[in-house]
């Protein structure tokens, strides 16, 4: 599921500091809220991290960031039927 998401990318910078990755949930009112932050190598590792993310919402949008860019957005219920 995750690998047809987003392009596989190492995200580490050249100094070897791992990206920070933020989680951000899509309310029933369109709202973003924020979710939590992690650090991880890749975006799939990332992703792999998001997919088993134990507060998703039961509906709505998931958004995972890093930085300004926008890593992938996925249906929260799809999420929940991967695991």
């Amino acid at each position: 599921m995750t690998r047809a998401l987003a392009a596989r990318r190492v995200s580490a910078s050249p100094g070897g500091a791992l990206p920070e990755y933020r989680i951000y949930y899509e309310r029933s009112s369109g709202r973003l809220e924020a979710g939590g932050r992690f650090t991880c190598v890749t975006d799939d590792e990332a992703l792999e991290r998001l997919a088993s993310a134990k507060d998703l919402p039961a509906a709505g949008e998931v958004e995972l960031w890093t930085g300004g860019r926008l890593v992938a957005r996925v249906p929260a219920d799809r999420l929940r039927r991967e695991r």
